[in-house]
């Protein structure tokens, strides 16, 4: 099956009828369109845990939205392992965005190279990432 260049495509269409910045902004427009926002719950996520004598149980909670986002029913008991696996979840979306970023830093290399704005911004989300990995392993 034959790939169609969406870049390509467009910039060649439109070229005759309109300058070369309307062209690159119709092309942004078609990328957000075909990679929308996550749905995901947006926001900081916690942990509530409940440790009675029968009953274990750790929450997962949007803060800013008061929703919770999943439950974690332990049989056996709160242990490291559950602990970690919920601070993982809570992390979610820092390393969401934290990968994101990285991209968009990438993407602009690729297209700018290593300009003013790639040298401010690389390292500010290389520490982002950090973060959200501290985040996640409790660091």
């Amino acid at each position: 099956m034959k790939q169609i260049n969406l870049t390509k495509l467009i910039t060649t269409n439109i070229m005759a009828k309109r300058t070369v910045k309307e062209a690159e902004k119709l092309i942004e427009q078609v990328k957000d369109a075909l990679s929308p926002e996550p749905n995901f719950t947006k926001g900081e996520w916690s942990c509530i845990t409940l440790d009675l004598k029968d009953y274990k149980n750790m929450t997962i909670i949007s803060e800013s939205e008061e929703v919770v986002i999943c439950r974690l029913h332990l049989e056996y008991g709160i242990n490291e392992t559950s602990k970690a696996n919920a601070r993982l979840i809570c992390a979610a979306p820092d390393l969401c965005e934290a990968l994101e970023e990285l991209i968009q830093v990438k993407d602009w290399k690729d297209k700018n190279g290593k300009d003013e704005h790639y040298l401010k911004a690389q390292p500010v989300v290389w520490e982002n990432a950090r973060k959200a990995l501290a985040k996640a392993n409790n660091i």
